[in-house]
């Protein structure tokens, strides 16, 4: 027997793809193999971000992780609001930790850095 919430999670959730990323031409192995969560692509953002050179900290005091490259995002774990270089953004989905890495809309991600990430 599968509870009501489970049940919920399996039907909303469902892998898309394998855990390999292009962004400008570069092949891009992830942990965490994106998936959808109602109707929305989420992946870990550590990969495609580090590609471009971003530094993570993460800060536990604030269930938080700052993701810098020059535009400096704050992803905190359970919102769907991004601080972008201090203005507030919505995400279509909240960021989660999915085996210790910082999951997000991947969308979002290229949208907001101008990069096409998309899926081998």
């Amino acid at each position: 027997v599968i509870s009501s919430s489970v049940a919920t999670a399996v039907a909303v959730v469902k892998t898309v793809a394998t855990n390999v990323l292009v962004i400008r031409g570069k092949v891009i192995h992830q942990e965490v193999t994106p998936y959808v969560e109602a109707g929305c692509t989420m992946g870990a953002a550590r990969e495609p971000m580090k590609s471009l050179g971003a530094v993570f900290t993460w800060d536990k005091a604030s269930n938080s992780v700052l993701c810098d490259f020059g535009m400096k995002i704050r992803f905190t774990i359970g919102s769907n609001i991004a601080d972008v270089d201090g203005r507030k953004l919505l995400m279509p989905r909240a960021a989660n930790i999915v085996n210790g890495r910082l999951v997000v809309p991947i969308k979002f991600l290229s949208e907001l850095t101008g990069v096409n990430i998309s899926r081998k």
